[in-house]
């Protein structure tokens, strides 16, 4: 008879959980709501980082440059390593590589054509701000130092690229 019982509870709780309207069943036993099993390819699904998209790659290069500016920015104010120092460019590029990589860890750009992209957007950066500075040169000042804003201005020319100290007039 006490196994007829057992049958019972045990065919009870298998209809219960086979119920396609519950997402959940009722747990005797221990008196918690437990989760129906959910296929092995909806598990896999959620995890993995969606593919680099066009829109996806341009937002990686955005975050790469924005790194950079303010990489270029911390350098400048907290480390006092003016862009005249020798290795200056490869320090920049370090540390907007680090904050790329990571913030877009947190924003799910994590393939490898985002960090690509991130490294791409910080090295743009890297050779085109300088023509932001003589576009708005009083703005630089207030951010970054004056003395910044003068030695760029005498080391670059307007409208071009800055390649390892060299300006190439676009």
């Amino acid at each position: 008879m006490a196994t007829q019982d057992q049958a019972a509870i045990f065919q009870a709780r298998v209809k219960s959980i086979n119920n396609p309207r519950n997402t959940y069943y009722h747990d005797p036993e221990t008196g918690m709501k437990v989760p129906k099993r959910v296929g092995r390819d909806q598990i896999l699904a959620n995890g993995k980082t969606p593919p680099a998209t066009t829109t996806g790659m341009i937002m990686s290069m955005i975050v790469g440059a924005m790194c950079l500016i303010v990489a270029r920015y911390f350098q400048i104010t907290f480390l006092d390593i003016q862009p005249s120092v020798p290795h200056a460019l490869a320090y920049e590029l370090g540390m907007a590589a680090a904050m790329a990589f990571t913030l877009g860890g947190f924003i799910r750009q994590k393939t490898f054509k985002h960090m690509v992209c991130h490294l791409a957007g910080a090295a743009f950066a890297a050779v085109t701000m300088h023509n932001a500075v003589w576009i708005a040169p009083d703005q630089f000042a207030m951010v970054f130092s004056q003395g910044f804003v003068n030695e760029i201005l005498a080391a670059t020319d307007p409208m071009s690229l800055n390649i390892a100290g060299n300006s190439i007039t676009i």
